[in-house]
């Protein structure tokens, strides 16, 4: 994905090179025009008038198709400065980076793009995540994603999000703490008791309804996310 990701730079500077020599001729164009009307009686004015719209027509799909080139160029960039990123750091830390973003897209089932995958990684790392932690969050995100009726990506930033900043409630409204666990846990915040790993007992209490019944099922709507992730 990163290679197409490349391709898309390349592609977009031929077509901002394209679509500068397009908007030259045009303006050159209007010159012509005007000098070719100047010479001809006003009963032309209408065929004139004709020719200017064509004219304004090319000028203005020439500058959309300049303003296309640049977001290309720019998302490009972004998503080559992730995979960078990434990489670098799958180094220092000595873990295989194709593997974990090959593992987080099966967890997704392909619903988010690996250049956001590698992004959500990173942050993942950043929050104090481990690569398999990263990637069981991932199943996660899918099976919050199909209860909710939001994007898996959304749904893995709010699970992220709600372990990072110790937000108990915040899983459980996710379906990922239950009603006992919340009991425990708020019996726990009465002793002074308030560091404990959300994390895992998300993870068990997910493998719990995984097991009852029989895992995530794909909806029309992850059809829809994995082809904005493709594109």
């Amino acid at each position: 994905m990163a290679d197409n990701k490349i391709q898309i730079v390349i592609e977009a500077l031929y077509k901002a090179k394209a679509a500068f020599s397009e908007l030259e001729k045009s303006i050159k164009g209007i010159g012509e025009t005007t000098r070719t009307t100047q010479q001809v009686s006003s009963g032309h004015l209408a065929k004139l008038k004709e020719n200017w719209l064509a004219i304004s027509a090319t000028v203005v799909a020439a500058y959309m198709a300049m303003r296309k080139a640049f977001v290309l160029m720019e998302e490009g960039a972004k998503a080559q400065q992730t995979t960078e990123a990434f990489r670098a750091l799958a180094r220092e830390m000595k873990f295989n980076a194709d593997q974990v973003v090959a593992d987080m897209r099966r967890a997704t089932n392909a619903t988010i793009d690996d250049s956001d995958l590698m992004q959500k990684a990173l942050k993942g790392i950043a929050q104090g995540l481990k690569p398999d932690e990263m990637i069981k969050i991932a199943e996660m995100a899918r099976a919050v994603a199909v209860k909710q009726g939001i994007d898996v990506g959304q749904a893995y930033e709010q699970i992220t999000d709600a372990i990072a900043n110790n937000m108990p409630r915040a899983l459980k409204k996710m379906g990922l703490v239950s009603k006992e666990q919340m009991n425990l846990l708020e019996a726990a915040a009465r002793e002074g008791i308030t560091e404990v790993d959300l994390l895992s007992m998300a993870i068990a209490q997910f493998n719990l309804q995984a097991a009852r019944s029989g895992g995530v099922t794909g909806k029309a709507a992850e059809g829809i996310q994995q082809f904005k992730a493709e594109m």
